[in-house]
């Protein structure tokens, strides 16, 4: 369906900029809202991504509108 085609896009996107999450499975992933997604890879690596035209800001940081933010694992 679509959700599943947008995380899919989501990783492909991801991927490109950061190795780290390369050959990381996603365990979990949630929507905070109805334009912020959050991916938590098997490495503890977690991506934020935001979909609306305006920052979105959580107890981890600020996502940028349209823009993305990586949590690396907290294990490194």
């Amino acid at each position: 369906g679509m959700i599943k085609q947008g995380i899919v896009d989501e990783v492909k996107v991801l991927k490109k900029y950061y190795d780290s999450i390369e050959d990381a499975s996603i365990t979990e992933h949630t929507l905070i809202n109805e334009d912020v997604r959050k991916t938590v890879f098997e490495n503890g690596t977690v991506a934020y991504v935001n979909y609306s035209d305006n920052d979105y800001t959580g107890d981890f940081g600020t996502v940028t509108a349209h823009g993305y933010l990586i949590v690396p694992s907290a294990a490194e």
